[in-house]
């Protein structure tokens, strides 16, 4: 293991990184949590190679619409679907899940990047531990 610089740890904030350029033009592909952050870039590079599907969760509607426009208009891509999903509820998951069975998706692969980190201690609307 090399020897940190915090010089060359700043130095690399700015390196832009290479858009992959394999072939998913047969692959359907899922990204959870594409609203903002590594989710939402990751969505756009995902975007930009053209897969036979790219399907896009948030936790809500209006998110999911704001997260679809974004990722379109950078991307140059269209065809976009977004569902909202809320993994905090069962309800939402299993509605999620109810969805894709009936639409007859499969999954090719899937950026589970959804998180939260709280300070605080909080249950879900079906009483487990969200922290």
């Amino acid at each position: 293991m090399g020897k940190f610089s915090y010089f060359e740890s700043v130095r690399e904030q700015w390196t832009e990184l290479p858009v992959p350029t394999a072939d998913v033009s047969r692959k359907s592909l899922v990204v959870v949590g594409a609203n903002v952050g590594l989710g939402n870039e990751a969505a756009v590079h995902l975007a930009q190679l053209k897969p036979k599907s790219l399907l896009i969760t948030t936790r809500d509607e209006v998110k999911c619409e704001q997260a679809k426009a974004d990722i379109e208009t950078r991307s140059g891509t269209t065809g976009i679907e977004s569902w909202p999903l809320e993994l905090t509820s069962f309800d939402s998951v299993r509605s999620f899940v109810n969805n894709f069975e009936a639409k007859g998706y499969a999954i090719d692969a899937l950026i589970a990047n959804a998180g939260v980190a709280t300070w605080n201690y909080a249950k879900t609307s079906d009483g487990y531990e969200t922290t």
